[in-house]
């Protein structure tokens, strides 16, 4: 299996060195191929880097890390990008995860699982959101209004908006199948339905559609 290529963009050099060393330490899976301390500076690296996952800061100069991601996304869309910031403000969420960032993690979380979601994000399985972050997201989001809620939603049973609403917060199939006690076969086929019905093909699709009427599930 060949490692997954990492690109760290970040204003603080100190910061990309000392992760960059600890990854070397705790995951040979991972391997650092760049890094950028501004935007602009992602922007114009990142094909010379051609990372599979981009670690992006939010608060630089000369280009903020949203309008990097708009622009890296636009462009290469198969880029996966995780927000890794001091900070849990909804308006960044907001706009970072519009214009196609992956997730958006605060630069608190313990190494282990910041390497589990760099991971998780290369599969598709999961797209993480800092438990604070998801808090916020939810408490700001207001009813959609009448003709704006998905066709899809009516269509799925009690179990499946439940199991959405799991995927909607970061759980895996397996920590599904604890939650709701049932097999993690049986969470599987469910997955496969709620996908069907929600007219999506992977479950970083599902996540994003799930987050838009969260307040309904």
């Amino acid at each position: 299996m060949k490692p997954i290529r990492l690109m760290f963009v970040d204003d603080q050099k100190i910061f990309i060195e000392s992760l960059t060393q600890i990854l070397k330490k705790v995951d040979r899976g991972i391997r650092v191929v760049g890094a950028a301390y501004d935007g602009r500076e992602a922007v114009e690296a990142l094909p010379r880097c051609a990372p599979d996952v981009v670690i992006m800061d939010i608060r630089m100069p000369v280009m903020n890390g949203v309008e990097a991601v708009r622009l890296i996304h636009r462009d290469h869309p198969e880029v996966k990008i995780i927000m890794l910031t001091t900070y849990d403000d909804d308006e960044y969420v907001k706009d970072a995860l519009k214009f196609g960032a992956t997730g958006y993690l605060l630069k608190d979380i313990p190494i282990d699982d910041l390497v589990a979601q760099i991971k998780s994000v290369c599969t598709g399985a999961v797209a993480p959101l800092a438990q604070s972050v998801l808090e916020k997201l939810t408490h700001t989001m207001s009813p959609a209004p009448s003709g704006e809620r998905p066709e899809w939603l009516d269509g799925l049973s009690r179990t499946e908006r439940r199991i959405l609403r799991l995927i909607v917060e970061g759980s895996d199939n397996a920590e599904i199948a604890a939650k709701v006690f049932l097999a993690e076969q049986t969470v599987r086929n469910y997955v496969h339905r709620i996908y069907e019905k929600m007219g999506v093909e992977n479950r970083t699709q599902a996540i994003k559609g799930g987050r838009a009427c969260f307040h309904l599930l």
